[in-house]
């Protein structure tokens, strides 16, 4: 009898145990899926490093125009719910390295979530120059977006 109550009794603590480290895992996932990635291409159009926090169809067509204007054709508008979602781009300016942009959250507190901005490199060297933009989707949020440097 008191195997049976010890082995009950150490089931339910494991169980508890478990649903811990699920709700974490879970917390985690959420934390890292703040910012989705949705495209990334070679040319931005612009020469210089920038970082844009679009909450707007008009805004967004805006930044399209910009990169489609020497492509046939061109990249398609995505069509993003702003009542829900903020795009984030991050263009990384003129480079010779055939990298791409990179945008990851560092960390989130009441204020503010903070993404720190990175360009990821290539197996292979390039021979031509390019300017890398990443574009995210991110939910809505009423919280400051700060973005840092990659400290490598």
């Amino acid at each position: 009898m008191r195997i049976v109550i010890v082995s009950v009794i150490l089931l339910c603590i494991g169980c508890k145990a478990q649903d811990k480290a699920e709700a974490q895992n879970e917390a985690m996932q959420e934390n890292q899926e703040v910012l989705v990635p949705f495209l990334q291409d070679e040319y931005s159009g612009g020469e210089a490093q920038e970082t844009m926090i679009i909450k707007d169809a008009k805004s967004l067509k805006s930044f399209f125009s910009q990169i489609n204007k020497t492509r046939k054709p061109g990249i398609a508008v995505p069509d993003i719910d702003f009542a829900k979602n903020t795009v984030v781009i991050y263009c990384s300016g003129t480079r010779n390295d055939g990298g791409l942009p990179e945008l990851k959250m560092s960390h989130e507190n009441d204020t503010e979530l903070v993404f720190e901005a990175s360009h990821r490199m290539p197996g292979k060297k390039v021979s031509y120059i390019s300017s890398p933009f990443s574009l995210y989707i991110m939910p809505h949020t009423d919280k400051a977006i700060v973005f840092t440097a990659n400290k490598k």
